[in-house]
């Protein structure tokens, strides 16, 4: 039997918080808006645009989620089709098409793949 199982340590390290990893908090509330985001992206050898519909903290620039079907203006994002054969089905607009109908309506950022916030010096058409 091994004398270090059956010792008790007399306090514990402190590791620090296990629940988050974060390095900087924000000093604000943040306030996102819906936007439109562009960014290349490689695959197999080819460079694509990717275009997404996101939002984007309007203070700092933060990348967030999609806004749900009820805050998003963009109403028409699912599209409900059929087939000759009478099977129907639901697609989502593609990027393209979200960038055609809405980027004068909304903020338009390019970006690279990895990044996390957007350069609000920066926007699309101004």
């Amino acid at each position: 039997m091994n004398n270090f199982d059956q010792e008790i340590p007399k306090y514990r390290k402190n590791t620090g918080s296990n629940i988050s990893k974060v390095k900087k908090k924000s000093k604000h509330k943040h306030q996102y808006e819906e936007c439109i985001i562009r960014y290349k992206f490689s695959f197999m050898g080819k460079d694509n645009l990717t275009t997404q519909l996101l939002s984007y903290c309007s203070i700092c620039g933060k990348i967030g989620d999609r806004f749900s079907e009820e805050k998003s203006i963009v109403d028409d994002k699912t599209i409900y089709k059929q087939l000759p054969n009478g099977w129907k089905y639901t697609t989502h607009m593609s990027g393209k098409e979200i960038y055609e109908q809405y980027h004068d309506r909304l903020p338009v950022f390019n970006t690279e793949f990895s990044d996390k916030y957007v350069n609000l010096n920066q926007r699309e058409n101004e």
